[in-house]
């Protein structure tokens, strides 16, 4: 008996996940994922991740300079003539789109490098049949991996804004344009980052989900744009009217959804030695819009805008013609007529715009994806075995 009363207590028992999330819940706060709390230690604690980033930051810095030291050496080439402020608008103009530009190609490149391996490596680490059978449902799984892919994403955009607000500092930008900016590069991050998973759930190897996560994405950037231009081709063969291919085919391109969002003409910037990279694109979607081609020289935009013109550039014609060139307005977009005053009459696109067609499409595609990998993710899956 005293042997009994000697014998130290029973050591208490670990508490059980499912007191954890009520302790959680009552303390109000809700419990974080567990696949998410470790891929963001794993991920964040490691030097890759603060290299990349230095990296990424270098190489935006250096665009934003290069950009601004081409466009602020046509202000300062006349030393007797102040610049004007429209021409820092410009500047500001150019610079804040090519920033925006190079964070999409960036993204574009980055993420399925990054994301491809979330569920392919598990199975190279043969940890994923012991995950696959914990109390975590498939798609928490997923929603872990995404959430942790998100959050690197967002640290780089993040890291981004001092160089946005130098643009904006510039001028010719509004607060409006830099959110938009940032909000199509999240979204793209977001879209690229469900296909790669997708890859990565769906193929066994790192190496062929990597390579499986680029070729979507070059089917996204290229494929569309080929299958647009075919369009065209088909379209032009028939003759009697403008070439105009639908630019539903181009709704899954990240960059011309961007193009669009940010086509407000008080971004494009229309002057200046770069210009805008998004200029050529919205073009093209003017193109399937309103219907334009060239043709012996001159041009067509739009039914009866027919050239070819005099020779000499510049000049408007009757019926909305610029010599040699598209007849563009003041928003960038094709002339139908003039007033009575003189004054360009610019087409307006009707119906539901790009921008949102391109979102809807992107979107429905990144869930597909991320459903058919919590599929792939069920468990007993004889793939594993």
């Amino acid at each position: 008996m005293t042997d009994t009363l000697d014998a130290p207590p029973p050591a208490p028992a670990a508490p059980s996940p499912a007191r954890t999330e009520a302790k959680a819940a009552k303390a109000g706060r809700a419990p974080l994922n567990p696949v998410l709390a470790r891929e963001l230690r794993v991920r964040l604690r490691g030097g890759r991740a603060w290299l990349l980033l230095t990296a990424y930051l270098v190489v935006l810095a250096a665009i934003v300079f290069l950009v601004y030291q081409a466009e602020s050496g046509i202000t300062s080439g006349d030393p007797f003539s102040a610049p004007s402020p429209t021409r820092f608008a410009a500047v500001g103009r150019s610079v804040f789109e090519w920033l925006v530009f190079f964070m999409l190609v960036m993204v574009l490149f980055l993420v399925p490098g990054l994301t491809s391996g979330a569920i392919a490596g598990e199975r190279d680490r043969q940890t994923l049949v012991p995950l696959q059978v914990t109390l975590l449902r498939p798609w928490q799984v997923m929603v872990g991996k995404l959430g942790a892919s998100f959050a690197y994403l967002a640290l780089l955009v993040l890291a981004t804004a001092p160089l946005l607000s130098i643009t904006y500092l510039i001028g010719g930008v509004t607060i409006d344009a830099v959110l938009r900016g940032i909000a199509v590069v999240l979204f793209t991050g977001i879209a690229v980052t469900c296909l790669s998973l997708c890859c990565s759930a769906v193929f066994r190897r790192v190496q062929t989900a990597t390579v499986a996560a680029y070729g979507l994405v070059l089917l996204l950037v290229f494929g569309t744009l080929l299958v647009w231009a075919g369009a065209g081709i088909i379209d032009a063969s028939r003759g009697g009217d403008p070439r105009n291919p639908p630019e539903e085919f181009l709704a899954l391109n990240p960059l011309f959804a961007a193009a669009d969002i940010l086509d407000d003409q008080e971004l494009l910037a229309s002057t200046g030695s770069v210009g805008s990279p998004f200029e050529a694109m919205v073009d093209l979607l003017n193109e399937s819009r309103y219907g334009a081609s060239v043709q012996n020289g001159g041009f067509i935009d739009g039914p009866g805008f027919r050239g070819p013109f005099p020779a000499g550039g510049g000049e408007f014609f009757p019926g909305g013609g610029v010599d040699g060139g598209f007849g563009v307005g003041p928003n960038g977009r094709p002339i139908i007529g003039f007033d009575q005053n003189g004054n360009p009459i610019e087409a307006v696109a009707t119906g539901f715009p790009f921008w949102a067609t391109s979102v809807i499409s992107l979107y429905v595609l990144a869930v597909a994806a991320m459903l058919f990998a919590i599929t792939r993710l069920r468990t007993p899956a004889k793939s594993e075995r």
